[in-house]
């Protein structure tokens, strides 16, 4: 039996005590204190849990990583899905291309920007979307499409330099 399972036990203790106590006093209808229960039970809990916890184990360094990587993975999760919801639910069209131009990624104003459905909108090349008018903006756009950004690593992450 390792600390944190005493941890744990302890945080369930105190109330399941409470609760059972109440249920004794009103059963017996005796006249004690409710206040006096209350501050005996607590006592009482510190007690058991100050002796189980003299007599177990610290949590082992396997155990601690475990944790940390429980929790490291709990953060990933959640930020995932704030990402999904500020990408998917945007009321501005977001697309993800490929270095070919191809559609990753898309969120539903996109989708609604080019009527289009998903089937239709993935793996296409985000070129052919483009109405070319011979104007200036299709022209801009064509343009800043052929040039390829290098990507370099710095720190350990894929930056655009």
């Amino acid at each position: 039996m390792n600390r944190l399972f005493v941890m744990s036990g302890c945080a369930i203790l105190f109330p399941l005590l409470v609760a059972l106590g109440w249920l004794a006093i009103e059963q017996t209808e005796t006249n004690f204190p409710l206040f006096l229960y209350i501050a005996f039970t607590q006592l009482l809990t510190i007690v058991i849990c100050g002796l189980l916890w003299q007599f177990t184990e610290p949590l082992s360094d396997a155990e601690k990583k475990a944790i940390s990587q429980q929790h490291i993975m709990s953060e990933l999760l959640a930020s995932r899905e704030q990402f999904y919801t500020l990408y998917e639910k945007s009321p501005i069209p977001y697309l993800t291309l490929d270095n070919n131009h191809k559609i990753t990624l898309y969120n539903i104003a996109a989708i609604r920007l080019f009527a289009t459905t998903k089937t239709d909108l993935l793996e296409q090349d985000f070129r052919s979307l483009i109405i070319d008018k011979g104007d200036e903006a299709s022209d801009l756009v064509r343009s800043k499409l052929t040039v390829r950004v290098p990507l370099t690593r710095r720190r350990g992450r894929r930056t655009s330099s």
